[in-house]
């Protein structure tokens, strides 16, 4: 989930819970992602989200066995996961 401008996880938080309910999210693994919603650019902040999805991927962490991600954005963060 990647938040709107200026906002944070917490602002997130309904709307995560909502998708939550929907059946075919039931075995979905949801992450709240922060970005720099004032410093940087759409993609500047697009290219450190892939990177940090790709750094979860090779860490050996359980967490991030994946093989799909979705990406859910609120506002500006709609914008950045379209750059992706």
């Amino acid at each position: 989930l990647l938040h709107g401008w200026a906002s944070s996880g917490e602002e997130s938080r309904d709307l995560m819970n909502a998708v939550r309910d929907i059946p075919e999210a039931q075995n979905w693994q949801f992450w709240d992602v922060g970005y720099d919603s004032h410093g940087a650019t759409f993609m500047q902040s697009a290219e450190r989200i892939m990177r940090a999805l790709q750094d979860a991927k090779t860490s050996g962490d359980e967490r991030a066995n994946f093989s799909d991600v979705i990406l859910l954005g609120n506002s500006m963060g709609g914008v950045v996961a379209r750059q992706m």
